[in-house]
Order: C-alpha cells, then sequence, then structure tokens
C-alpha cells in the first residue's frame, strides 16, 4: 500500500499518465524544432498545453492521491487552459504586428500584416513586407 491507502494500481495508473503526458510533451519538442515559422512552433506549443502537461499533471495527482497536492496539480491544469489560449494568441498578434512572414512551406495562411503592422526586411530572402501603417483619417472623417 501507498501512504494515503492508495493501491499500486493507482501508482501504476498514475505513472503511465505521466508517461503518456511526457510522450506527447517530447513529441511536441520534436515538432518544436522541426517545424519552419513562428506560427507553426505557435501550434505546436498548444498541443504541449493542451495535452501533453495536462496527462503528466493527472497522473501525477493520481500518483499522490486525494488531498491537498492532487488539488494544487488539479488547479495547474485550470490555470493552464485558462492562460494558454490568451498568450498563444497575444504571441501571434506580436509576430504578425513585427512582420514575421509565414513560411512558403505554410499552407492557409495570409502572408499580409494586419493594418497598423510595421515593414520588415525579411532575411531570409531579401523581400522587404509591405508597410501596412494606418492612414491618416481625412479631416472630414471620411463623411460624403
Amino acid at each position: 500500500m501507498i501512504a494515503g491507502g492508495w493501491s499500486a494500481w493507482s501508482a501504476g495508473i498514475g505513472t503511465g499518465l505521466m508517461f503518456v503526458g511526457l510522450f506527447f510533451v517530447l513529441t511536441a519538442a520534436l515538432g518544436f524544432v522541426r517545424l519552419p515559422d513562428v506560427y507553426c512552433r505557435l501550434h505546436i506549443t498548444a498541443i504541449i498545453d493542451t495535452i501533453g502537461v495536462p496527462l503528466f499533471l493527472i497522473g501525477a495527482a493520481v500518483h499522490v492521491g486525494p488531498g491537498l497536492v492532487a488539488g494544487k496539480l488539479l488547479l495547474c491544469i485550470v490555470f493552464l487552459y485558462g492562460t494558454s489560449p490568451l498568450v498563444g494568441h497575444l504571441l501571434a498578434r506580436a509576430a504578425l504586428d513585427s512582420g514575421q512572414v509565414p513560411s512558403p512551406e505554410t499552407k492557409g495562411i495570409s502572408h499580409k500584416p494586419r493594418p497598423g503592422a510595421k515593414a520588415r526586411l525579411d532575411v531570409e530572402d531579401g523581400a522587404t513586407v509591405e508597410d501596412h501603417t494606418a492612414t491618416a483619417a481625412p479631416e472630414d472623417g471620411g463623411r460624403p
């Protein structure tokens, strides 16, 4: 018996969940290194945040048994699910605003920065990203 009345079964299940979570984290780390641009890498971090780390934390919570530590581990998962989409969105917006161009290998992503983004010289191929700064509004407010 393990402390807290948990059996070897729960320890085995917890360890198994931790290994599955570790598999997803290591697979995502490999993808993070191999993917071509910041947008694809942001996608892979979402996989780490939504599958890998929560499985690892659930496994740890099952392994330690019911109690304060398991509750804190489950609260970490709630915090992760609450902050991960926000941080991913903010990082993607910052990359887009700074003029990061998606790799040509990436399909389905617009290569046009949003209005107000700064122009940037793309170092890899020497091409300049268009300057999409917002134009000043006419004095009459743009109304006919």
